[in-house]
């Protein structure tokens, strides 16, 4: 366990500045914590106008052991850069490589200077592999072995999502986030928030985004109890002063029972939140809508990808029509609820 106090986890996210805060690491960043009883430390480039020369400089000051990286697919050319950076700077650094990118090109990412590769949800592995030392073992991980890659069995989806403890909101510059996130209340007056994940998983099969998000989440739908995520919302604003948030949950309206309890909830609670988050068309009804506008939702993303159905249905597997999607627009503006179309 020694080694494992020395733990830099790096977001490599090095041209696209935004208000979405990088949840998957502060997520490791908080079971680490919570589990194994050190602070991790978080180096999140968004923001750095000079991104190599922070990690030059932060690897100047302090030998780790371990050095993290999460990527994004578009960030796989950046995670490269980096990772090249970490071996020449301190070679005897154990590498390792999460997020979608290795979950969904693992081979590829083999070939780079990686030792551990750790597939789909991480939390978990990364806590028993910083336990071990080592990678035999470990679910969900592929690690680097005398005689090439050995390739560990997949990790089991985390039933409990209530047991993650809220992410690590401090091991990053939030209030950078806060002044870039973008407006939510209906005068269009910037309201300062962060992203917040309810569920994990989609059952949908759009082709931009599976197999990934199977590989990453698996293929049910899982949910935090609606209890645990007003209590996040509540710490959120008592500690980091947040007035808003995205739920960016890839789609909030699947299971409408949870979604209605969630919304009941967050009028009884009466944090005075704004809020926006993803919806598909098809699933928008008004009922839902009144019931969600009144719990603080400002703001509805949808997934329109293509202007005609041929594209969206036949090419991109998105089951919706142009019908579903003006129904679901005029819904939102008959309430006074902003629409962001998402288009491929």
């Amino acid at each position: 366990m020694a080694g494992a106090r020395e733990l830099l986890l790096i977001y490599p996210r090095l041209h696209y500045p935004s208000g979405d805060v990088p949840l998957g690491v502060l997520y490791l960043a908080s079971a680490i914590r919570a589990r194994l009883g050190f602070e991790p430390e978080v180096l999140d480039l968004s923001f750095s106008s000079n991104p190599l020369a922070a990690i030059h400089n932060r690897l100047a000051q302090k030998k780790y052991e371990w050095v993290g990286i999460s990527a994004m697919l578009t960030m796989a050319k950046a995670a490269a850069k980096v990772a090249g950076l970490v071996r020449q700077l301190q070679p005897r650094a154990r590498l390792i490589l999460g997020g979608p990118h290795p979950t969904t090109l693992p081979e590829r990412c083999a070939e780079g200077p990686f030792d551990f590769l750790a597939l789909g949800e991480a939390e978990e592995t990364l806590v028993e592999l910083l336990e071990k030392g080592r990678g035999e073992g470990v679910p969900g991980l592929w690690f680097r072995g005398d005689n090439g890659w050995i390739r560990n069995a997949p990790r089991l989806p985390i039933t409990d999502l209530d047991s993650l403890p809220f992410p690590a909101f401090d091991l990053i510059d939030l209030e950078q986030y806060k002044r870039l996130w973008f407006p939510l209340d209906p005068i269009g007056q910037p309201v300062a928030g962060t992203s917040v994940l309810a569920t994990r998983g989609c059952p949908f099969q759009c082709s931009f985004c599976q197999p990934t998000l199977e590989r990453l989440f698996g293929k049910k739908l899982r949910k935090r109890s609606r209890e645990n995520v007003v209590a996040e919302l509540a710490w959120l604003k008592e500690r980091f002063a947040v007035q808003g948030f995205v739920f960016v949950d890839d789609t909030l309206l699947v299971d409408r029972a949870w979604t209605e309890e969630l919304a009941e909830k967050l009028k009884q609670a009466r944090l005075g939140l704004l809020f926006g988050c993803n919806m598909r068309a098809e699933l928008v009804e008004e009922d839902m809508l009144r019931h969600l506008f009144e719990a603080g939702l400002r703001k509805v993303y949808l997934g329109i990808e293509s202007c005609t159905d041929r594209i969206r249905q036949q090419v991109l597997n998105k089951q919706i029509s142009r019908e579903q999607i003006e129904k679901a627009v005029a819904l939102a503006h008959k309430l006074g609820i902003k629409v962001q179309g998402y288009f491929m």
